[in-house]
């Protein structure tokens, strides 16, 4: 198992994780990276990071990406909506 398959099975397990996906785009060359949708509180958001030290997974860039419910519907319909 490679080093994403293993991080996106132990982070599925922490509460609160609702998806882990792998993408390439905008990784560098050689790299992957793990989109993670998480719903809870901001204090256990370091749970997930922890999760991955703790097993030794390598983490090169941990961030959070807050978005308001307009920015995620725009981003489902690529600003398109139809009209009946």
């Amino acid at each position: 198992m490679s080093k994403v398959e293993e991080a996106k099975a132990l982070l599925v397990d922490v509460d609160g994780v609702r998806t882990v996906e792998v993408e390439h785009q905008g990784a560098l060359p050689g790299r992957q990276q793990l989109v993670i949708e998480y719903n809870g509180a901001d204090k256990e958001v370091s749970a997930i990071l922890s999760t991955l030290i703790k097993k030794k997974i390598p983490v090169i860039h941990f961030s959070e990406d807050v978005r308001d419910m307009e920015a995620v519907f725009m981003q489902a319909t690529k600003g398109i909506v139809g009209s009946n």
